[in-house]
């Protein structure tokens, strides 16, 4: 053999896959649209997928059951289902599921599809930070925390797990609703103070001492802590706080005695019916989708509030009589009416995924040589950290009226290389421009600045020091100058941000920004409120963040301004996109640059990031206010008294700060005079159905 040919087996064997997409790459036709796609995007999958890199190609690849209308985001199109109802309470939705859908191997989409892969999202198994959006469905918090199993069999449930005769009630065959290591404990250490939140003051009057029983409300894991919020009954009033669960012990040793477990559970339907009963004789907990209990017990999943129902007579509109008896109809059934679900239903991580090809390539089924969507585009290609390619779904419900044969997703994450790519013509549309060629895009035509509803901010971890302190916090905040980075730095019209949300939600109260403004004065004050006489008692701080130009222009400034008004060093630390994921995901950072685009509009996509648990939270963050007020907008249908509960959880963010926002973005693209139908839109989504390139006027 000769040597080259024993180079090319080393190389294949050591980085084959570089060589079979570099060679593949060149082999490539030309693209009808190439997209400047900034990072390689972590993942394909609907259910794990959480950035705007991921989710541009989500939105060609599949379908949701509606689809946003760039013209009035309120108001969203038909998708997947061709039209829908919503119950005079507004508590159930019902999708019918076109008759002509279909994935892109041909096979129809069905609402069983639906209902697989929406339960997927919830599945503890997959993890999904996204999981939350659908916690308004019936017991789907409840499913996606395992905090529910099944009874199939007459039970008795006792006062307690030594007590046999006192029995509380008899359960048979429903559901049951576990409380795991909630309930009833008693204090261990000899005196404990209740915290008003997990790094707040303490609460008035509420120090415990060992032997006073608690019950346990709500769990929460911050870093290597679990936290408990508790409530303790005295003298018939009762107060409530936060402690750490080295302050607590399970009241009765007997709840694991001789090798049987106990748990204390309550109704589903009853919740204040509550009693021990012995693990053996509840009902297989089935959190491991999609995996099926072999036993004929209740599945959990079966409680929440989804169902694929089939065409039955009278035919609903729209459907022919070949439409009998196939499922069609997807049901979801809400805890409270919310307002903009519609709106969520076109979001891509509720995309439909096909269940034979997940469930038979559990991992890979992402990968091009076994994808199936549906979607108006087919991948074809993915070459890693080269681009995606994509072409048009013939399947699709449709494709008959789509112009673009194929789009190239370039994964290019250099803005001036963006930008020298699209004078070449070698982009036709980008979404990130250089900074310094800021003042001679705005001139040109071809160039697109518009309000964006999304805002740029930094995470703290609350967790670590001196970022645990409020007041450190507080001072970091007060100590930037925003106006100075919008006019100087970003120069393309971004407005400073004194608040999460930003302008653009109709109803939501603009007046009076509850955050922090430009103060070094007060700044200092607040780091010595802190107990540092200067910044330069504080050992360097380590700020995150991800490949990008201005975010490292950004961070600079930030790091001059922290040195000159409080004497606080900043390191900063730069990474690429998926290990910035990993790392801010782990919270293994002290500072970390981010951003948020609405998935809907409406404040709850912003605000409900930092619920306690929340997965985008990220922050370490709790406050027990702020998520009461969250749980009041839900449950709201009075808009003014709704947005008024949001208010009231964004300034109690805007105090503790577990985030601090800088400014609300502008997007910036650059579209060719070629690329026809995009319509500008406060998401900056693209609608690759009603793109076309149009050459010499045709």
């Amino acid at each position: 053999m000769r040597w080259q040919s024993w180079l090319v087996l080393v190389l294949l064997l050591c980085g084959g896959s570089w060589i079979i997409y570099k060679g593949l790459g060149a082999r490539l036709p030309q693209a009808d649209l190439r997209f400047g796609n900034m990072s390689e995007p972590q993942t394909l999958d609907p259910a794990s997928m959480t950035g705007s890199p991921e989710g541009r190609i989500a939105r060609a690849l599949f379908d949701g059951l509606t689809l946003p209308n760039l013209n009035d985001l309120t108001r969203p199109l038909p998708g997947s289902a061709m039209s829908w109802k919503v119950s005079p309470d507004g508590k159930v939705y019902t999708f019918y599921i076109r008759e002509n859908a279909r994935w892109s191997n041909g096979a129809p989409v069905t609402a069983d599809h639906f209902l697989f892969s929406w339960r997927r999202l919830l599945s503890p198994s997959i993890g999904s930070q996204y999981a939350e959006l659908l916690w308004s469905v019936s017991n789907a918090q409840a499913f996606n925390q395992q905090l529910f199993g099944i009874a199939t069999k007459t039970l008795s449930l006792r006062q307690s797990p030594s007590n046999k005769a006192a029995i509380v009630s008899k359960v048979s065959k429903g559901v049951i609703l576990i409380r795991r290591d909630l309930g009833q404990k008693q204090i261990q250490s000899k005196t404990v103070t209740l915290l008003q939140n997990v790094d707040g003051k303490p609460v008035k009057g509420a120090v415990l001492s060992a032997g006073m029983l608690v019950d346990v409300l709500h769990k929460v894991e911050i870093g290597a802590a679990v936290w408990y919020r508790v409530r303790h009954r005295a003298k018939g009033e009762a107060v409530e706080g936060w402690l750490r669960s080295d302050s607590l012990f399970q009241r009765s040793k007997k709840i694991k005695a001789k090798k049987v477990e106990w748990w204390e559970v309550s109704l589903m339907k009853q919740k204040k019916v509550k009693g021990w009963v012995k693990r053996t004789s509840l009902g297989a907990l089935d959190y491991t989708f999609p995996a099926k209990s072999k036993s004929k017990r209740l599945a959990a999943w079966k409680l929440v509030g989804m169902r694929a129902l089939k065409v039955t007579k009278p035919l609903p509109k729209g459907y022919s009589v070949k439409a009998l008896g196939r499922s069609l109809v997807f049901e979801v059934t809400l805890e409270n009416p919310t307002a903009y679900f519609d709106q969520l239903a076109s979001f891509y991580s509720l995309s439909p995924v096909y269940p034979p090809l997940v469930k038979r390539y559990p991992r890979s089924w992402v990968l091009p040589r076994h994808f199936v969507g549906n979607g108006p585009f087919k991948m074809t290609h993915w070459m890693i950290n080269e681009l995606v390619r994509v072409e048009k779904n013939p399947y699709y419900w449709n494709a008959k009226n789509m112009k673009l044969g194929s789009i190239h997703f370039m994964a290019v994450s250099e803005r001036d290389t963006q930008l020298s790519m699209y004078l070449s013509r070698d982009l036709d549309i980008v979404t990130s421009v250089p900074l310094p060629s800021i003042d001679k895009l705005l001139k040109r035509k071809d160039f697109f600045s518009r309000l964006y509803l999304a805002t740029y901010f930094y995470r703290f971890n609350v967790n670590v020091p001196p970022l645990n302190n409020k007041y450190v916090r507080q001072a970091l905040a007060y100590a930037v100058n925003r106006e100075s980075i919008t006019k100087h730095i970003l120069r393309a019209g971004q407005i400073p941000a004194f608040r999460l949300v930003p302008p653009g939600i109709q109803g939501y109260p603009l007046k009076g920004a509850p955050g922090p403004k430009f103060n070094p004065k007060k700044a200092r004050a607040l780091l010595r409120k802190a107990g540092y006489q200067s910044g330069a008692a504080i050992p360097p701080i380590s700020l995150l963040y991800n490949t990008d130009q201005q975010h490292k222009q950004v961070a600079e400034a930030l790091q001059t301004m922290w040195q000159k008004h409080l004497g606080i060093r900043v390191h900063l630390v730069n990474k690429e996109w998926k290990t910035y994921l990993d790392a801010v995901t782990q919270r293994n950072y002290q500072m970390a640059r981010a951003g948020w685009i609405a998935d809907y509009t409406d404040p709850n996509t912003f605000l409900s990031m930092f619920i306690t648990g929340g997965g985008h939270n990220r922050t370490g963050w709790s406050n027990v206010r702020y998520d009461r007020y969250i749980k009041l907008a839900e449950n709201e249908r009075d808009p003014v008294k709704r947005m008024a509960h949001f208010r009231h959880a964004e300034k109690i963010l805007m105090d503790e700060l577990p985030i601090m926002p800088l400014y609300f973005y502008n997007y910036q693209n650059l579209i060719h005079p070629s690329i026809k139908g995009h319509v500008n839109n406060p998401l900056n989504i693209f609608d690759y159905r009603r793109l076309a390139r149009v050459l010499n006027g045709k």
